[in-house]
């Protein structure tokens, strides 16, 4: 019987131990800058290759998130990551940008890459576009029913993964600019400030418009195993380590249930800090069973709420137990945080009934322009003294470079022939070797080949070996324990050469093909602009070069075809209208449009259909480096439209490698979401916000 790999969060040692003791099959976890989860502790180098070698020797997976835009300033960093990762052994990456997965599939073919959620795949036509751009594993988002699941399995196989417990986002991942219009800190780059689960004003009241329910899929796991889904993820690399083993717990349970033909009922029950309910799985997207509108959302797990906070004591009513090394942050009533820090030294203790925190910090908390009440949250845990050296005791068995080594003994001398490391080197040598004739108990085969089977320190795994021993010989065990530390440092050293001669050449190609991209994509003129019909945002003084309709499948007429005209296609299309917009666009190429703006890259997958028309990458698309640019251009787009999200200095270095189209009175685009919201506008430090149906979505414009 097929069972779904279970695959759980590791925002920290403690997290990644507490899955792998409850059973977790494979585990995702961060590294550096480059993931969407920069608030986690993440893990260092030496936590990263303890916490693979780890999961390798014991049958399990580790994969790494990637999932951020990449600047093209920070391309050295990155490379050292690549290499990082690749020399690591590990199972798969988690990209979001489409510049990293063409790097990715050109450069470090050896890597599996795993599409994320961030990516938007929301029916066949973006799965056939990432599968043909290499990954070999696509995330869904969290919108669709097991039905749409079902459609886009069966029409594109390729493994999937499908999300089944935790938070939901309220927009279509990487979709949401929330975060970057309110507080300069982008979502895409892994800072998100959960704007969704602030409190703003509708209809005369105070209320969570956009803060989702948790999800709990438990009830749906039979139905995924059926449809053979390659992967069930749980969210939660901020929680704490009790979260993610009662989590994964239950979900090992009932996976093991169903392996072995039983039912577990009734379904097992996990804690919870938000209402819970079954996300979209169900059909049907409706506002009143996915959100909880009248209650506070939260950024963590709420720990509890502040007395006051006085230079370097922060004194909290606790609702939970403290416990040393947890990490918590203090965030006032409009989501800001003031500070953000590991419990070390506080105490607890009764005051009128209830519990009371004193928390010493360790610099001085300054409250002016923030908006009391403070609320204190535990967003993680440092890692216990101990877990390093669980970790270090659970990854001994592992090496990352197998060998296979013939060794032959003749009088004085060692001969070795051996092959090691998967890009492998060879080390023929011939060693001097102390032997004298064997008094009484003459080597063998036999004790050379339990001998040269370990590699002591180094991380290298004796698959095969070989032993020819001269007869009558002998030789200290010793002396022969140490020509095998001599062999073995010797092959280490060849394969770290290797990797530093093959590190320098894929450099030196990369810098190639950043050149020929430049020189390829290359315009020498000002910035095109262009202004949407529909928008009700003032434009900006000067002359647009075009004007962009959206287009619908019915009750919407466009304009007449014109060199002036671009078609805006809409950035959500379930799979049920899949077949319905692929003849609706070829239809509109007949009529004579030949310019469409496309939101997402599930559209260029309709290029060899569409072979006159020119496509324009939506700010959604994400060009930012040159990677994506050439990516996106061999896909037959002309132009782009910068995100809003990357600010101008990030952007600057690609708008020289290919033109783009900036919009003169571009919406101020919060969130895009399935959902269909009950008030006209919703307030917030003074803004609107105007919810603006679409055919299968709304985007949320500030004004």
């Amino acid at each position: 019987m097929h069972i779904p790999e279970l695959l759980a969060p590791a925002g920290s040692i403690e997290t990644f131990r507490a899955a792998f003791e409850a059973g977790a099959d494979a585990f995702y976890l961060g590294y550096g800058d480059f993931n969407a989860r920069k608030r986690a502790r993440n893990f260092t180098e030496e936590e990263l290759r303890l916490a693979v070698k780890a999961a390798h020797a014991h049958g399990r997976r580790v994969y790494i998130t990637l999932n951020t835009l990449l600047f093209s300033r920070e391309l050295p960093a990155f490379l050292d990551l690549l290499d990082l990762i690749r020399e690591v052994r590990a199972d798969a990456v988690i990209v979001q940008d489409i510049g990293v997965l063409s790097l990715l599939r050109e450069f470090f073919p050896e890597i599996p890459v795993h599409a994320s959620t961030q990516m938007f795949c929301h029916n066949s036509l973006h799965a056939a576009f990432l599968r043909d751009a290499g990954v070999s594993r696509i995330i869904l988002p969290r919108e669709l029913s097991l039905r749409e699941i079902g459609d886009i399995m069966e029409r594109v196989p390729v493994e999937y993964e499908v999300f089944v417990h935790g938070a939901m986002c309220f927009s279509f991942s990487g979709c949401c600019l929330a975060s970057s219009w309110l507080h300069g800190e982008s979502g895409n780059r892994g800072r998100c400030r959960q704007v969704c689960r602030h409190a703003f004003r509708a209809d005369g009241r105070e209320c969570y418009p956009f803060s989702m329910m948790d999800q709990n899929a438990l009830r749906f796991v039979p139905e995924l195993v059926r449809m053979r889904v390659a992967s069930l993820k749980i969210e939660g690399r901020l929680k704490n380590a009790d979260y993610v083993y009662e989590t994964v717990s239950a979900y090992r349970a009932t996976l093991d249930a169903i392996r072995g033909g039983m039912t577990l009922d009734p379904v097992p029950e996990i804690s919870r800090q938000r209402e819970t309910g079954q996300g979209y799985f169900s059909g049907g997207p409706d506002y009143y069973r996915l959100v909880q509108c009248n209650a506070s959302g939260t950024a963590g797990e709420v720990l509890g709420g502040t007395l006051e906070i006085t230079g370097r004591e922060i004194r909290a009513v606790i609702i939970g137990k403290p416990v040393k090394g947890m990490r918590l942050r203090v965030q006032d009533v409009r989501g800001r945080n003031l500070y953000e820090g590991v419990l070390l030294d506080f105490t607890r203790r009764c005051e009128a009934g209830r519990e009371v925190l004193s928390w010493r910090v360790s610099e001085r908390v300054d409250t002016a322009g923030y908006t009391p009440p403070f609320t204190l949250y535990v967003v993680g845990r440092s890692a216990p003294a101990d877990a390093l050296g669980w970790l270090r005791g659970l990854a001994r068995k592992s090496a990352v470079k197998p060998v296979s080594i013939e060794v032959e003994i003749v009088p004085g001398i060692l001969r070795v022939d051996a092959v090691a490391g998967t890009s492998p080197v060879i080390l023929r040598r011939e060693y001097p070797l102390a032997t004298e004739p064997s008094r009484s108990h003459p080597l063998s085969p036999e004790d050379c080949v339990r001998i040269f089977s370990q590699a002591g320190a180094f991380s290298l795994a004796p698959e095969v070996v070989a032993c020819r021993v001269s007869p009558g010989l002998f030789c200290p065990v010793g002396v022969l324990k140490e020509a095998r530390r001599t062999v073995y440092s010797d092959l280490d050293l060849l394969l770290r050469t290797r990797v530093a001669e093959e590190r320098k050449a894929r450099r030196a190609a990369i810098e190639r093909e950043i050149g020929i991209i430049v020189r390829e994509h290359a315009v020498d003129s000002v910035p095109r602009t262009f202004r949407y019909s529909d928008s009700v945002c003032p434009p900006v003084k000067g002359e647009p070069e075009f004007t962009a309709y959206p287009v619908a499948l019915e009750g919407n007429p466009e304009p007449s075809p014109s060199p002036e005209t671009v078609l805006v296609l809409p950035h959500f299309v379930p799979e049920a209208k899949v077949e319905d917009w692929k003849r609706r666009l070829i239809a509109l190429a007949a009529l004579g449009y030949t310019r469409f703006i496309v939101p997402t890259y599930g559209w260029l997958a309709l290029r060899d259909s569409l072979p006159e028309v020119e496509f324009i990458a939506g700010s959604y698309c994400y060009a930012v480096n040159p990677f994506s640019v050439d990516k996106l251009a061999r896909h037959g787009v002309i132009s782009f439209v910068p995100s809003p999200d990357i600010r101008d200095e990030d952007i600057d270095p690609v708008r020289r490698f290919r033109g783009c189209l900036t919009a003169l009175n571009a919406p101020r685009e919060l969130f895009i979401t399935r959902l269909s919201l009950p008030a006209a506008e919703y307030r917030l430090r003074g803004l609107v916000y105007r919810p603006r149906r679409f055919e299968d979505y709304t985007v949320v414009e500030g004004c």
